[in-house]
């Protein structure tokens, strides 16, 4: 793929995008969800599916552990749709099935990092 230059609307996009990334918690959008949920709890849980289920779309990362094992072992699955953030703790004994079962829903869009 030939290098080419980038275009003026993308290289201003970029540096208003740079900018906003570096401004400090005063100048912060307001818009923008700032607490996050610990969900440990069944009820927390069904709590937030439900909600995530009703916005539609949501992005979502895992964390594993896998030192001193060949097994890595899920220890944490953050979510975050335009309502909320939240971290879901599967060291707290939680059945996620749910959870599964809502990333195979195709009527709810997943954004996976």
């Amino acid at each position: 793929m030939p290098n080419r230059p980038v275009s003026g609307t993308r290289n201003r996009w970029r540096s208003r995008s740079h900018e906003e990334a570096h401004r400090s918690d005063a100048e912060a959008r307001d818009d923008v969800p700032h607490d996050v949920d610990l969900v440990n709890t069944h009820s927390g849980l069904v709590e937030l599916l439900s909600e995530l289920e009703r916005d539609g779309m949501f992005a979502y990362d895992s964390e594993f552990i896998s030192e001193s094992s060949y097994f890595p072992k899920l220890c944490l699955v953050q979510v975050a749709s335009s309502n909320r953030i939240a971290l879901i703790d599967p060291l707290a004994g939680l059945d996620l099935t749910p959870f599964w079962e809502l990333l195979a829903n195709p009527g709810v869009l997943k954004i996976v990092h």
